[in-house]
């Protein structure tokens, strides 16, 4: 009677450790930072970066096209984020005259700083993952502002296919 309680915990424990590899996506993100860059802002940034790849992987392991999927996030983004440009431009007097130099380097840097920001929230991604941890977060020796982050996420399906359709097809 023990055996067969061993050989029955056995094979629970392997079909949820079988569960647990397929729910989970492992996802790799970069990110080249600015000597400006919090450390904070650093890490959302690959947070985000490794999101974008766990969700690739997961939209390729479903059968759907990823690259249709991003062309079109890609270009709702630039659409919403149009207009927050153009006030930008016109707060720091972008292509003017008398546009000064220190405004053109605030310029480019408020822009970056936004559109990333903006980028990482539009789509609410983040939702797309019901739990997640960071396995590792380093740094290239050889070129310091470039850093690493590899990340495993429980990815929901449900929201995935709705989010999909929502970029692909439209709603």
């Amino acid at each position: 009677m023990a055996k067969y309680f061993t050989y029955v915990f056995i094979f629970v424990v392997l079909l949820l450790n079988q569960a647990r590899t397929e729910d989970f996506v492992t996802g790799e993100g970069r990110f080249y930072a600015k000597e400006e860059d919090s450390v904070s802002f650093v890490k959302k940034e690959l947070i985000s970066a490794a999101i974008r790849d766990i969700l690739t992987k997961s939209l390729s392991a479903m059968k759907m096209e990823p690259e249709v999927f991003w062309l079109n996030y890609e270009n709702k983004f630039e659409e919403y984020f149009a207009p927050v440009k153009e006030s930008l431009q016109k707060r720091y007097r972008e292509g003017e005259p008398k546009q000064t130099l220190e405004q053109k380097r605030n310029y480019i840097k408020v822009v970056r700083s936004t559109k990333l920001s903006a980028k990482r929230k539009f789509g609410r991604l983040s939702r797309l993952l019901s739990s997640y941890s960071i396995k590792k977060m380093s740094r290239s020796p050889q070129y310091p502002n470039s850093r690493y982050l590899s990340l495993e996420a429980k990815v929901d399906r449900k929201i995935l296919i709705n989010l999909y359709n929502q970029f692909v097809n439209g709603g």
